[in-house]
């Protein structure tokens, strides 16, 4: 079993308005765990209990929590939250426009999953001697709540808020309650007007939130079905052996167990016809336009030929200083992409000026006849550094990312130091705290040492952090 490189403890804070402090202490070790009920491996636990717990505050109450909706938290370090590292993020709005609506809520989760760990499934999947066509690693099961067959009790003729999140590594989902409908309401943290579905399609990493109304009477159970798109895998691997996962909305718990509803097809509801809550209008010209090509190659260096994947014919590999430090030490040399290497594609955006935000624009061509690009505008009114990447995690791993650098000026006046906690796990792994990505400083124009080929195994742990309103992420390596 691959070992954990150092004992992780990750500290939240949530200060709430009435001035009581929540601490969370996650100490991340291994356990054993066998969710599919098909073959016990090691999973990555917090404080020596798996499935990971969801952690819950209330939107304003704090600084790190300051947009409401249903997210995720997740390591990105090799493929750690393949192996388990992952969980729910449930920040509360009492103010939502929907708030009234809803009787209870549910949290749900589907996800893939693999018998092998991750960094063996990522090692495979990055070596291009042992796989040249650059398959991804097909998962075995599927599993809802990290289980199978979970339950969740519901009363009748009651509004259900459920909150549904995508956790997979690799597989997408059909979602399905037999005998229900649903009303979307929320999409990744963007409340929407109500928009009634049959099904949903939920992508890797995506998060819906939906209003349900349950029957008038409760003479039967209900079941809720996960079923992985097997057209998003690669036609000459083999399917899943597992690729649906039943649960059950249990009116009477004295009634048995739902049996798996025959979907012949699913009725889907395309998310990009969402019309906001807000009626906030489509953003307006870009002031600037950034072009990202979607590119995959091979790393041909003898005894580490790896298939690599990127933007722009540059794969993101991690450097010796996480980025947010570079832009937190590189004072006016911080607005100089080249700061932060070669390999970062970094793309650092103009400070915003008082209230008047440059409003970015973000093309992306991927090469495929259905689906050929994706264009996305938004607001630069939030600096920090930010991770752009495919949630996909063997494309993430074999470096199809970006960083976007907002107004790292700002940064640098918001966010004077690195907390403790985390300057302590860097010094334990000799990572600098200070510099260009090569390490160099103060002469931030000197790239020599920048890494420049990547390694087999190479990741990051992203954290995301909010103080004074805005948001930022330390990248750690591990």
């Amino acid at each position: 079993m691959r070992s954990l490189s150092t004992a992780l403890c990750i500290c939240f804070f949530i200060c709430l308005s009435s001035a009581a402090t929540i601490k969370y202490d996650w100490h991340v070790n291994w356990i054993t765990a066998n969710p599919d009920t098909l073959q016990p491996r090691p999973v990555i636990a917090i404080n020596g209990k798996w499935p990971s717990p969801a952690l819950r505050g209330k939107v304003n109450d704090t600084l790190e929590l300051g947009q409401p909706g249903t997210y995720w938290y997740h390591s990105h370090s090799p493929s750690q939250y393949v192996d388990g590292l992952r969980g729910p993020l449930i920040v509360d709005d009492p103010h939502s426009p929907y708030a009234a609506t809803c009787d209870a809520e549910l949290v749900m989760t589907v996800s893939d999953w693999y018998h092998e760990q991750g960094a063996t499934l990522q090692q495979y999947y990055l070596s291009l001697p042992g796989n040249p066509n650059a398959l991804e690693p097909i998962p075995v099961s599927a599993l809802m709540n990290d289980q199978e067959q979970p339950t969740f009790p519901v009363e009748a003729n009651k509004t259900y808020y459920l909150r549904i999140i995508n956790m997979s590594g690799f597989a997408q989902f059909y979602f399905h309650i037999d005998g229900h409908n649903m009303s979307i309401i929320e999409a990744d943290g963007v409340y929407s007007a109500a928009q009634p579905v049959e099904d949903l399609y939920i992508a890797t990493g995506q998060r819906y939130g939906v209003l349900l109304k349950t029957k008038p009477t409760a003479d039967r159970n209900f079941a809720i079905l996960g079923a992985m798109d097997l057209t998003g895998f690669p036609g000459s691997a083999p399917p899943p052996p597992h690729p649906n996962v039943t649960g059950a909305l249990v009116y009477n718990r004295h009634l048995p167990f739902p049996s798996t509803p025959s979907v012949e097809s699913f009725t889907t509801f395309d998310d990009l016809c969402l019309v906001p809550f807000d009626q906030m209008p489509l953003l307006g010209p870009p002031d600037q336009q950034i072009v990202l090509n979607l590119s995959t190659f091979s790393q041909l260096v003898p005894g580490n030929e790896q298939n690599r994947a990127g933007f722009n014919n540059i794969t993101f590999i991690p450097q010796k200083v996480p980025s947010l430090y570079t832009a937190l030490s590189g004072q006016q040399y911080a607005l100089n992409p080249i700061v932060y290497g070669n390999h970062s594609n970094p793309f650092v955006l103009k400070p915003v000026v008082l209230k008047q935000g440059e409003i970015v624009e973000i093309v992306v061509y991927n090469f495929d006849p259905n689906h050929p690009s994706t264009v996305v505008r938004f607001q630069a009114d939030n600096p920090g550094v930010w991770f752009f990447h495919c949630h996909m995690e063997w494309h993430l791993v074999a470096g199809m990312d970006v960083i976007f650098v907002e107004d790292p000026l700002a940064i640098q006046k918001v966010q004077s130091g690195i907390p403790t906690s985390m300057r302590e796990i860097c010094e334990k792994q000799n990572i600098p705290l200070k510099g260009n990505a090569a390490g160099n400083y103060p002469d931030f124009l000197n790239l020599t040492g920048e890494v420049d080929i990547a390694p087999m195994e190479c990741g990051c742990v992203l954290i995301f952090l909010r103080l004074q309103g805005h948001t930022y992420y330390v990248e750690m390596k591990c």
